[in-house]
């Protein structure tokens, strides 16, 4: 018996081990979570506070209130026109420093074409999707005065929208890595020991036995319609609140490498995603454009698509199957100052 549990814990150890090589790298790895806070009243999870972080090559530095952002009043100044843009690690900037970022880089084209104090913060957080982001906008963005607040997402609800086990968040859904985290969290802090945590669950055994159960119902073509019934739901409840206290909010559904780009040598080598696979990748696309259509056919909310937006880029922009480089963010950037910002500057009191 003795021997079998010693067997048990080494073979427990390494697995970890695997996993921890495995996921290193990944935003949304269990044990890649070191910018990660999980002590986040209403949210869950969040950007450590203060942080100073090296990442191998980029480095990620969070301010007071937990955003990748210089230091900003939480209550806007009076002649302050504050942008808010919200999403997952694509906004956040995976892989780029801070100045690469999409909300940098579309705060320094306005600082150029415009004489307005206009603030653009950055508050993507690695890992969001659609329910995550209305619990920071409703319990977090509102209160901080914003005069617009800008989506980019789409890739991490249809991520988690093909597992097998999704269910809608209103009944307790969680992604494998969040219930990982959870436990070794739960762990932590009720100061269990290895064995005894051993004993009531094995990481490494759900680690993988859902990493397979996903890439068998990936390669059937599973995925959950209502997912977009949700996505939309939640969108339009932050439509209507926004709109309410006099916010303008704008969605834009994030560019995916499975649709609109020939792929460089490059992006095609450093695919670090199931995406490789091409039975997961018409899994995702399939329920990427469902999402978009839905999204595009709501009449509530002001959607615009950036499925297509590197359709004739030729230069290399995913830098890791999912997160795009500076020059990507730059399209990006560009993209919602021409489609949103310069047809509405006029009326919202820039000169452009």
């Amino acid at each position: 018996m003795g021997l079998t549990v010693i067997c048990l814990t080494m073979a427990e150890g390494a697995g970890r081990l695997v996993i921890r090589f495995l996921e290193l790298k990944r935003p949304s790895g269990v044990f890649g979570e070191k910018i990660l806070s999980h002590q986040e009243p209403m949210l869950g999870f969040g950007l450590k506070k203060q942080l100073n972080e090296n990442m191998g090559g980029w480095t990620v530095t969070t301010n007071l209130h937990g955003f990748r952002d210089s230091e900003f009043t939480f209550q806007k100044p009076a002649n302050e026109f504050r942008i808010i843009i919200v999403g997952g690690s694509t906004v956040f900037g995976w892989g780029v420093n801070e100045v690469d970022t999409i909300p940098a880089l579309l705060r320094e084209k306005l600082k150029s074409q415009t004489t307005k104090n206009i603030r653009v913060i950055n508050a993507g957080i690695p890992w969001y999707a659609s329910w995550h982001e209305a619990a920071l906008v409703f319990f977090k963005v509102i209160e901080m005065n914003p005069d617009w607040i800008i989506s980019i997402d789409g890739l991490n609800d249809t991520a988690q929208g093909i597992a097998p086990n999704w269910e809608p968040v209103s009944r307790g859904f969680l992604d494998p890595p969040t219930r990982l985290a959870f436990q070794r969290l739960h762990s932590e802090t009720s100061q269990r020991s290895f064995l005894a945590e051993l004993l009531t669950i094995s990481q490494t055994y759900t680690y993988f036995s859902s990493k397979i159960q996903a890439r068998e119902a990936m390669n059937r073509g599973v995925y959950h319609p209502e997912l977009w019934d949700q996505y939309v739901s939640l969108k339009e409840q932050i439509q209507s609140i926004t709109a309410a206290k006099g916010i303008r909010f704008t969605t834009f559904f994030q560019p995916v490498i499975v649709t609109g780009k020939i792929l460089t040598e490059d992006e095609i080598r450093n695919n670090e995603t199931n995406m490789r696979l091409s039975a997961f990748a018409d899994s995702f696309r399939k329920t990427y454009l469902a999402g978009e259509e839905k999204a595009l056919r709501s009449s509530k909310l002001r959607v615009f698509s950036l499925k297509d937006i590197f359709k004739n880029v030729r230069e290399t922009i995913y830098v890791d199957g999912q997160h795009y480089n500076r020059r990507g963010n730059e399209i990006i950037a560009s993209e919602i100052f021409k489609k949103e910002i310069l047809p509405q500057g006029k009326g919202l009191g820039f000169y452009f």
